[in-house]
């Protein structure tokens, strides 16, 4: 794993709250092409993505995010000013989203599972027959929340509604 700091400064950069996390893919690309980034997460935490390239896809980003936070790759939103990348947006080349070596992302632990590229939360409620589900799922979530019907999902794959279930739970618990 190629590595631009070397160990005292990674030293200095963990004391003042920067996680340093280096690219594990194994890939050999050429280095003058990789670069590394800074994240940071609301909380204040920093962290510092190497081995990442102008090629890079978006979705490796979040993975690597997921790593250095211990987070669930689900539940990581990467967001560069008022930009918010969705999951829709994971097969896009870091270039083409303007995110380079000069870039000072931050990532917000979300709420929900992603299936077929969009967030889902589960309410806590349950609905009576003569309730609004939006204005239940509203009240939850806020305004901008909607209710989901399956046929949103239906570019979903197989493999994508079972790990979704795995996550929720059977009995759709979240």
């Amino acid at each position: 794993v190629h590595s631009s700091l070397d160990g005292s400064r990674r030293a200095a950069l963990q004391q003042e709250g920067h996680d340093h996390c280096a690219a594990e893919d194994g890939r050999e690309e050429d280095d003058e092409q990789r670069f590394s980034l800074s994240v940071v997460t609301m909380s204040g935490d920093a962290h510092t993505i190497e081995g990442l390239t102008p090629l890079t896809h978006l979705g490796v980003l979040r993975e690597r995010v997921a790593a250095c936070t211990g987070w669930p790759r689900s539940q990581v939103t990467i967001c560069r000013w008022e930009q918010v990348f969705k999951a829709t947006s994971d097969k896009l080349p870091l270039q083409s989203v303007d995110i380079s070596e000069s870039s000072v992302l931050t990532c917000i632990h979300s709420k929900g599972h992603v299936l077929g590229g969009r967030r889902l939360a589960i309410t806590s409620r349950r609905c009576s027959a003569d309730e609004d589900p939006l204005a239940v799922v509203r009240e939850e979530f806020g305004e901008q929340a909607l209710v989901a019907s399956l046929e949103d999902f239906q570019d979903a794959g197989r493999e994508d509604w079972r790990e979704f279930v795995g996550r929720i739970g059977g009995c759709g618990g979240a």
